[in-house]
Parts: C-alpha cells; sequence; structure tokens
C-alpha cells in the first residue's frame, strides 16, 4: 500500500539506495527488512543516526554519520553509522552482524537513542 513502510522501504531499496543490491544479494532481504524497520519507526523523526537529508550527498552522509553518537562494544561488533547510508547495514547504528556466518543480522539494541 502506497505509504506504508514496507513501500517507503521498498521505494528506498529501489530508487535511492546507492548499494545498489542485486536481487540475488544474500543480504538484500535483510537490509528490506531493516529499511521497513526504520520507516515503522519513524526514524526521520530518531534523536539520533536517522538517515541523512540527502541520500545522495556525500557531505549529508558526513553529516549525518557525525551526528550519530552511538558508541557500540559488544563482542560481534555493533554499526555506528547513519541508517540508510550507502554502507552495509550491518554498520548502521544499533544493528550488529555475525560476520562468520555471512553479515547476518543477530542483533538490534536501540537503548535510548531513538
Amino acid at each position: 500500500m502506497a505509504g506504508s513502510p514496507q513501500n517507503m522501504a521498498l521505494g528506498w531499496l529501489i530508487n535511492k539506495d546507492a548499494m545498489y543490491a542485486c536481487p540475488d544479494d544474500e543480504n538484500l532481504v535483510q537490509r528490506y527488512v531493516v529499511a521497513v524497520f526504520y520507516y515503522s519507526s519513524i526514524g526521520d523523526e530518531w534523536l539520533q543516526c536517522s538517515a541523512p537529508d540527502d541520500l545522495e550527498n556525500p557531505d549529508s552522509i558526513e553529516k549525518a554519520n557525525a551526528n550519530c553518537n552511538i558508541e557500540d562494544e559488544s563482542p560481534d561488533g555493533g554499526g555506528t553509522d547513519a541508517w540508510l547510508t550507502p554502507v552495509s547495514e550491518c554498520q548502521w547504528a544499533g544493528l550488529a552482524c555475525q560476520r562468520s556466518i555471512g553479515n547476518v543480522l543477530v542483533r538490534i539494541d536501540f537503548g535510548e537513542f531513538v
């Protein structure tokens, strides 16, 4: 449905995601699911680590990452970048992936940053 978190995530994935994931990418579904989570939780209004204002502008991405002050010291190495930026979703703040099994998402930890 137009305007749903699922539709917004799909639109981002197809039209705005600079990672250009291929249909056979092993983490495509995972990337879509966390994007749905972002839109479902109104990520654009998070206090930290929300997506850059301009997903195609390197300065905007750098500013969003600089404003993302989440430090993750977990053993599985959580991410610290702003969401929807053109890096692996495993690098987005609050997400942790296990690299030994193909960067599979193993934890979402938001604490108090949203």
